[in-house]
């Protein structure tokens, strides 16, 4: 017997089948395996480490968490751009990788994934921010389809890319109230917007070293949290963005490549 569907019921499951779903798969690999190309930065020495790697099943949990539940704003962003699409988003759990990389992504085997150096993640840190960090390495998986790549030689490109990529990343993960992340922040938007300002001068600078240049990119995105003048000014940005003018905006920004500051 023919199964009969009423105009909303039909409707319901026409959308449900053109959301983007996203699913992560956990698995673990010892840092001496990993291949050299999806290391979070160049000269890293990878240790020799023996032994099971720490809080898998922890952060196994919270991925599927994830899973059950995904995230309204990454729906709201990526959603129209992705409509119907399946995405299988491979999570690699290492260790041994030095400060400060604790989260990053990476091509595997032909694929965006997500990288977590469970040897800065213990569980009370996961507790605390870890879904929030799953959510922002999601958005790097998905920007990574979207944004074209930069000329890495050329500084004040890879700063503007810095500031796109990471900044929406970051307000996709930020751990706190994204609606409030402005009105309580005031002062580090500021301090961001001036340090981005200051570096973007002095990558302009004929007579900077290699060495110097390659401070002030990494400056830009690692370190403390507050500290990475690039990421940080780009999440204010994304926030200001979102705030008035809707997920549309900032997809709008995502798909010219560029985040202004108004």
């Amino acid at each position: 017997m023919a199964t009969l569907f009423t105009g909303c019921a039909f409707k319901a499951t026409a959308r449900k089948q053109q959301d983007m779903k996203i699913n992560c798969t956990l698995i673990s690999i010892p840092p001496n395996n990993l291949p050299e190309s999806v290391l979070p930065a160049k000269n890293i020495k990878v240790p020799e480490i023996e032994g099971e790697i720490p809080g898998l099943a922890h952060l196994d949990k919270l991925l599927k968490k994830f899973n059950r539940s995904g995230d309204k704003l990454i729906a709201e962003l990526f959603g129209p751009l992705f409509k119907g699409r399946r995405f299988s988003i491979v999570v690699i759990a290492t260790q041994g990788i030095p400060e400060p990389y604790d989260a990053w992504t990476g091509e595997y085997k032909g694929q965006e994934a997500v990288f977590f150096n469970m040897s800065l993640w213990p569980e009370k840190d996961l507790d605390k921010a870890g879904l929030a960090v799953i959510k922002h390495e999601i958005a790097h998986v998905l920007l990574a389809e979207l944004l074209k790549k930069t000329d890495e030689d050329n500084p004040l490109n890879l700063l503007d890319y810095i500031t796109l990529n990471e900044g929406i990343a970051h307000f996709i993960g930020y751990p706190r109230d994204q609606a409030s992340m402005l009105s309580e922040n005031v002062n580090r938007w500021k301090e961001a917007e001036k340090a981005l300002e200051n570096a973007k001068v002095m990558l302009s600078t004929p007579k900077l070293s290699n060495e110097e240049r390659d401070s002030l990119i990494q400056k830009s995105n690692t370190g403390t949290y507050w500290g990475k003048y690039a990421a940080i000014s780009g999440m204010f940005r994304a926030a200001n963005i979102y705030k008035i003018k809707g997920a549309t905006g900032l997809r709008d920004c995502v798909l010219r490549g560029n985040l202004p500051l108004k």
